[in-house]
């Protein structure tokens, strides 16, 4: 069977060239839902490894944890990737919107609204009359996102909440622009994921402190029963004053 590459070429061409934002909107929507659900689903690795070590051997248990520690590198790099993919969703939403309505698209915006500083003087300057308030969510959760990406900490739970805060108040202001409909599964399906994100947020975090007011406990244990805790202690207990030789 031959493929004709050419004719396949055209044709997506052509689907491209005929998408209307309604549905370049349900796209966004699909593909964030999609995202948010695998993020959820890695979320939750760390903890499933935790219980399956038990009835693993040793040799596999090593390997568990090797992976639970590199869960949230995955789902940092999960969130960059969004970022770039949703930036790139936003310059291709304003020209099909700029088509829809009769306008002209500068090639000058259109080559703004991709550069990493500058697009967020076009988005506030396009979106600030219709949509203040979404706008300054999209913005300052995309600044905070790198902020704390690139400066502060890229673990950090603040960097899912601002990728959170950006991607939704996007949704809000295509929604607006599209004039599109949030299908009743969407709904039902972000809900449910917000519910169980949720959860898992605070079951997590009450574990964290938990087991770090355990550990906190027998530090105190150990130290009042005069056993080091940390290398100075261990230093000064092993040399107690004495200079250690080369």
């Amino acid at each position: 069977m031959k493929i004709n590459w050419e004719k396949m070429l055209e044709s997506l061409i052509k689907s491209a060239k005929v998408q209307t934002t309604a549905k370049l909107f349900q796209d966004h929507v699909s593909g964030a839902l999609g995202v948010f659900s695998w993020t959820l689903l890695l979320m939750q690795v760390p903890w499933i490894f935790y219980v399956l070590e038990s009835f693993r051997k040793p040799k596999d248990v090593f390997a568990l944890q090797l992976l639970g520690i590199a869960t949230p590198t995955i789902i940092f790099f999960t969130a960059v990737g969004v970022m770039i993919v949703f930036a790139y969703g936003q310059g291709m939403f304003f020209s099909i919107l700029a088509k829809e309505r009769g306008e002209s698209c500068s090639w000058r915006n259109e080559i703004a609204i991709s550069m990493p500083i500058l697009r967020y003087w076009i988005l506030w300057r396009l979106l600030s009359k219709n949509a203040r308030i979404p706008v300054l969510l999209l913005i300052g959760g995309a600044m905070m996102f790198w902020v704390f990406a690139v400066f502060v900490d890229p673990l950090s739970p603040w960097v899912q909440v601002s990728l959170l805060i950006s991607v939704s108040s996007w949704l809000v202001i295509a929604q607006r622009l599209s004039h599109g409909v949030v299908k009743r599964s969407q709904r039902i399906w972000g809900i449910a994921l917000l519910l169980l994100f949720a959860v898992s947020a605070v079951a997590g975090y009450i574990t964290f402190y938990w087991t770090k007011m355990e550990v906190k406990a027998e530090i105190l244990t150990l130290q009042s029963d005069g056993i080091p805790t940390s290398r100075e202690e261990l230093k000064r207990y092993c040399y107690q004053g004495r200079t250690p030789s080369a």
